[in-house]
């Protein structure tokens, strides 16, 4: 099959509800895909809970972006379809 089962479910005609709230990133992590959701905005809890507020360990800033060389002379790769890795940024995170 290749895809996800709600993909599936969406190209059969499934009705499906897509969600104008998030409650799992920063408000400036999930500003970084908003952009894909009408009006995406943040549950209360975003804005009021401290370990939303703190920063992490090790980094400067709430996220950075870094650039990751391939690694060993690859890149992103798709293993099978829909599916998308980058071992060398893998191996760079941990």
């Amino acid at each position: 099959y290749d895809q996800s089962l709600f993909a599936r479910l969406i190209k059969l005609g499934v009705p499906s509800i897509e969600l104008n709230k998030q409650g799992r990133a920063r408000a400036d992590i999930a500003r970084l895909y908003s952009w894909r959701y009408d009006d995406l905005g943040d549950l209360d809890h975003v804005a009021k809970k401290e370990e939303f507020k703190k920063a992490n360990t090790g980094l400067a800033h709430t996220f950075q972006l870094v650039n990751v060389d391939d690694f060993e002379g690859r890149g992103e790769s798709t293993p099978t379809a829909y599916f998308y890795q980058n071992v060398g940024e893998a191996e760079y995170s941990v």
